[in-house]
């Protein structure tokens, strides 16, 4: 990291991680996208931050998702007292069934991590779009500044040259 991300490091939020998360993953995955700034501004440093933390929670509750359907199924598997291939002839259900079933059982909750994945993904293209306009805006400046300079060297050719 740069000079410039270390001193705003204790003003950048990280989220609380989970037991069996990394949080040196989490800081590779943020310094990974750092990296990819050309011109690392605080702004521009906030906004990948909040990205990074974006695709983070998108992780979380893809696994989340997945956790409640087994859950869900694992539920419908303990109202009976067996093993679960006579679990599965006594239900009349397939792992398949099983699986339909327990998705049936916890859509409610999986719609609501499909929700939150989905904020993610509309908040990390606000954020693209906000570290965009900010590159977008020091290319501009340094652009306005080279035809400044060029306008300048061309009036200052004419001014030059005898009549």
């Amino acid at each position: 990291m740069n000079d410039l991300v270390k001193s705003l490091a204790p003003f950048l939020s990280s989220p609380k991680l989970l037991p069996g998360e990394s949080e040196s993953e989490f800081q590779a995955s943020l310094e990974g996208l750092l990296s990819e700034l050309e011109n690392p501004s605080p702004l521009n440093i906030a906004l990948v931050t909040q990205l990074n933390e974006c695709l983070w929670w998108i992780k979380r509750h893809t696994v989340d998702k997945e956790l409640l359907l087994h859950e869900s199924m694992a539920r419908i598997l303990s109202d009976a007292d067996n093993f679960i291939d006579d679990l599965l002839e006594k239900a009349e259900l397939t792992v398949s069934d099983l699986r339909a079933r327990g998705f049936k059982d916890a859509a409610k909750h999986l719609k609501i991590a499909d929700e939150l994945i989905h904020r993610q993904y509309q908040t990390m293209r606000h954020l693209q779009r906000s570290i965009d306009s900010v590159d977008f805006k020091s290319r501009l400046i340094k652009r306005m500044d080279l035809e400044l300079a060029d306008l300048k060297n061309k009036a200052l050719t004419i001014d030059v040259k005898p009549s």
